[in-house]
C-alpha cells in the first residue's frame, strides 16, 4: 500500500510542477501589483494555510473572532466551501442565524453560532463581502477565514496555521503533496501558529507562536454541554466525520478512553442525508452502541436533517459532539494584532 501512494505521488510529480509554477506566477503578479488588490480602509485579519487539510483554521478564527468581539464590533467572512447558494451571503446579523448549513457551508454555520456578536459573510468574492460590510457600518474588524491564497484583498495581519513541524519535511505541492504555494511564501505571513511542540524552520521565532487544542465537554444538537468526555469512558461508542482528516478525530476519542467500536468516515464537507443517518443508526442497533460521536462541523448539517425530519432514523441512540477550546501560549498575539487594529482604527475615524 505504501510503495502505491509512493507511486502514485511520483506520477503526479509533473502536475505538481505545473500547479506551484502557476501559484509562484500568479504571487509574482500579485508582488508587482499587476493584479489588483482591494485596500480596505477597516482593518484586515486573514487566518490561513500553506497545506491542504486540516490544520485547525476553523477552530481558531472562532477563537479569534471571539477574542476581538470583546473589544471590537467583528465580522467573519468566509468562501463558504460546500455550500450550495452562490455569491455573497449574509449568513448571521446581531445575533440572528439567517442561512442553513446547506445555503452557508457547516463552518461558517458554526462560527456564527460559536460567536453570536459577530456578522458572518459568505462569498466566492471576498471583496465585495469587505465592501458590502463597509457600506453598511456592519463592523469595525474584518477577519477572513481561510484567506491566505486569496490576495484581492488587502490585509493588516496574516496568520498561517500548521498542524505539526513535519508538514514542511517530505512534501510537495498539490497534487503530489499538500502544499497550496511554494513553503518560502510563508514569508508573507506575519504570524505562524503551531499546533504542536516544536519549532518551523525558515521562520523567525518572533514570528511563531503555539495553539494548544483541548477538548471541551460534549454538546447536544443545539451545542449545549450535556456530558463530560468522562462520563463516557470505557463507554462502547460509534463515531462519525466528514472532515479533511477523519482518523485523527477517531485517535482524539479513543485518547479519551473511549472505546469506539465503529467508525464511518466520509469526504470533506460531506452532506450527510437520511440514508447516512439510516444506515449509523442501524448498525449502532444492532451492535448495541448508544452513543453516536461527531465534531462540531458535521453536527450542523445533522442536526438540520433531524429538526426538519425527526430523529426516527436514530431512535435509542444519542448524537453528540466533541467541542474544543483553544489556548494560544503566547500572550503576545491578541496584543500585538490589536496595536494594529487600533492603528488603523484611529485613521478610520479621523478621516
Amino acid at each position: 500500500m505504501r510503495f502505491l501512494r509512493m507511486l502514485a505521488r511520483l506520477l503526479l510529480l509533473p502536475f505538481s510542477l505545473l500547479y506551484g509554477l502557476a501559484m509562484e506566477v500568479r504571487n509574482i503578479l500579485f508582488d508587482l501589483k499587476i493584479l489588483p488588490v482591494y485596500a480596505s480602509r477597516l482593518p484586515v485579519i486573514s487566518v490561513g494555510n500553506l497545506v491542504a487539510g486540516g490544520t485547525g483554521k476553523t477552530p481558531f478564527t472562532i477563537w479569534l473572532a471571539a477574542q476581538l468581539a470583546k473589544r471590537y464590533r467583528v465580522a467573519i467572512v468566509s468562501r463558504g466551501y460546500g455550500r450550495e447558494s452562490k455569491g455573497l451571503q449574509i449568513v448571521a446579523q446581531n445575533g440572528s442565524i439567517l442561512l442553513s448549513a446547506e445555503q452557508a457551508g457547516d463552518e461558517p454555520l458554526l462560527m456564527a453560532k460559536k460567536v453570536p456578536a459577530a456578522t458572518v459573510l459568505v462569498s466566492e468574492k471576498r471583496r465585495s463581502a469587505v465592501q458590502w460590510i463597509e457600506q453598511h457600518q456592519a463592523a469595525e474588524v474584518i477577519v477572513l477565514d481561510d484567506g491566505f491564497q486569496h490576495r484581492y484583498v488587502q490585509r493588516d495581519v496574516d496568520i498561517v496555521l500548521f498542524k505539526k513541524p513535519q508538514q514542511f519535511w517530505r512534501n510537495f505541492m498539490l497534487p503530489s503533496g499538500t502544499w497550496r504555494e511554494f513553503p518560502h511564501r510563508v514569508s508573507r505571513a506575519h504570524y505562524v501558529g503551531l499546533a504542536a511542540q516544536g519549532k518551523l524552520p525558515f521562520i523567525p521565532l518572533r514570528k511563531q507562536f503555539h495553539v494548544q487544542t483541548m477538548s471541551g465537554p460534549l454538546v447536544d444538537l443545539h451545542l449545549q454541554a450535556c456530558l463530560a468526555p468522562e462520563d463516557l469512558k470505557d463507554v462502547p461508542v460509534a463515531a462519525f466525520a466528514g472532515i479533511a482528516d477523519p482518523q485523527s478525530f477517531f485517535e482524539a476519542l479513543a485518547k479519551m478512553n473511549m472505546a469506539v467500536k465503529r467508525t464511518f468516515a466520509f469526504g470533506d464537507h460531506h452532506r450527510f442525508t437520511e440514508n447516512d443517518l439510516l444506515r449509523m443508526g442501524n448498525i449502532c442497533r444492532q451492535e448495541k452502541l448508544k452513543y453516536l460521536i461527531c465534531t462540531e462541523k458535521d453536527l450542523m448539517k445533522i442536526s438540520e436533517i433531524i429538526d426538519q425530519n425527526g430523529d426516527k432514523n436514530l431512535q435509542g441512540i444519542k448524537i453528540v459532539a466533541l467541542a474544543h477550546a483553544l489556548a494560544v501560549q503566547e500572550e503576545f498575539l491578541i496584543k500585538a494584532i490589536e496595536k494594529t487594529i487600533d492603528k488603523k482604527l484611529k485613521s478610520y475615524y479621523i478621516r
